[in-house]
């Protein structure tokens, strides 16, 4: 019977050369394939330690994995500018090993059916200590759950990692009151399934408005529903604002609560989201194509300063779509891609931004240097973004830049153009749906509970 320290102490394989030279054991796809397809996808991938890590898409990592000589280890590079060396990568799901953190779907399916299954057993025998809960005891919790096709064997065999993080996050939600034994658990259910597929769409439709993505709208990896509660008849379609509030009012009375799940792996904390009236409302302050050092050419990307801190505007990778980020001194906040910032641009600032199609386009017209009406049109936003940017001095530096700078500096410059034409509520307005979506707290979303570490 495994004690808690041992829980702990257990890690994940990692894929040093002999394990990343064969192929993954149930599809029978070379793992080196694996990993090049991560990379290029901005798959997250679980470190031997339980940390994850995306790597950046860029020329020289796909070189350094194309060059792989099946006997040493190699480095890839980090979005955050930092090295790993191969080995370091865990044998997850997605490699066909262990059933790790972030493996892919499969293994999300496995661990946030797994949180089901360790809440209702523990509802059911009390806050025992972790050995108590062997697999025969789990088993008897079964009854409580309904988790589409996982099954029981791919519950009770998830990595050792999170099934701590299980017993630790169900301690955090039963203490705290958010479920009781009147509960059933959910994920993947025929309840679950009508409230992202059936009622959300339904209240966007009525309400004429883009519907936000399942993650964006409620994040909510696992629902408590209480016995008893017809879903259909308590839950106001009428508008994505009836909705809510019905979701909100069986939030707070503890009928129907959304569970959105991160990793544990000492002490959970749980935040609750969208549950007193409207979010913090931000304010646009400034924004800029340019560093406080540099200039307009050091860099592809721009920033938006706001009430509450600040945005990064940056491509995905070379050529690709622009996002805003959150930016602090820890982890990221979230962020919004380019097709939420189409839609709030529209929706808030009356402006019709350009798709990134349309944007890698006029990119490479103005990489090719021999189309004066698109570099007239990118100077006259860039002057707005960078009132210091002299005509000469634009036409002496866009020579030396390829289509990659261009379709990012394009894309963020046409942001901050924006932004400085609409100054005061338009932009507040905009700002603010961007902060919110990318913290999964906009006027368009639900109530929920985040367990985290």
């Amino acid at each position: 019977m495994l004690k808690f320290s041992s829980f702990l102490s257990e890690g994940m394989v990692g894929l040093r050369p002999g394990e990343l030279s064969k192929p993954n054991s149930k599809t029978k796809e070379p793992r080196i394939d694996i990993l090049k397809h991560a990379v290029i996808n901005g798959v997250t991938l679980p470190l031997t330690d339980n940390s994850e890590v995306v790597f950046a898409n860029t020329p020289e990592n796909i070189t350094a994995i194309d060059n792989f000589n099946g006997k040493d280890p190699f480095s890839l590079t980090t979005i955050n500018g930092k090295t790993i060396t191969t080995s370091r990568i865990g044998k997850s799901a997605i490699f066909g090993g262990g059933k790790g953190a972030g493996g892919g779907t499969d293994n999300t399916a496995q661990t946030e059916s797994g949180q089901c299954l360790w809440l209702a057993a523990m509802l059911e025998y009390g806050n025992q200590p972790i050995e108590f809960f062997t697999p025969s005891i789990l088993k008897t919790a079964m009854k409580r759950i309904d988790v589409g096709k996982t099954s029981y064997d791919e519950m009770v065999s998830m990595d050792s990692s999170w099934q701590v993080s299980a017993y630790l996050s169900a301690q955090k939600i039963i203490k705290a009151g958010y479920v009781n034994k009147r509960h059933k658990f959910h994920r993947d259910s025929k309840e679950m399934n009508f409230i992202y597929k059936t009622a959300k769409k339904e209240a966007f439709k009525n309400s004429g408005i883009k519907a936000l993505t399942d993650d964006k709208w409620n994040p909510g990896d696992i629902w408590a529903i209480e016995d008893g509660v017809n879903l259909k008849k308590e839950l106001d379609t009428s508008s994505i604002g009836a909705l809510n509030n019905s979701l909100l009012r069986l939030f707070k009375e503890r009928k129907v609560v959304g569970i959105s799940l991160k990793l544990v792996k000492k002490d959970a904390k749980a935040k609750e989201y969208n549950i007193e009236g409207s979010p913090q409302e931000q304010r646009f302050t400034s924004a800029a194509v340019r560093t406080q050092r540099g200039n307009f050419f050091s860099n592809k990307g721009g920033t938006i300063q706001f009430s509450g801190g600040y945005m990064e505007i940056r491509p995905n990778n070379y050529l690709g779509a622009n996002k805003i980020e959150i930016g602090g001194t820890t982890a990221r906040g979230g962020g919004a891609g380019w097709g939420v910032i189409m839609a709030a641009a529209k929706r808030y600032m009356g402006v019709n931004i350009p798709p990134h199609g349309s944007i890698k386009r006029i990119a490479q017209k103005l990489a090719s240097g021999k189309n004066k009406r698109s570099t007239m049109y990118f100077y006259k936003m860039a002057k707005v973004a960078d009132p210091s940017l002299t005509y000469d001095y634009f036409l002496e530096e866009i020579p030396k830049k390829d289509a990659g700078w261009f379709s990012a500096k394009l894309a963020a410059v046409m942001i901050v153009y924006y932004l400085n034409e609409n100054k005061g509520s338009k932009a507040d307005a905009f700002v603010n749906a961007i902060v919110n979506y990318a913290a999964s707290s906009s006027d368009d979303s639900s109530a929920f509970v985040k367990i985290y570490q």
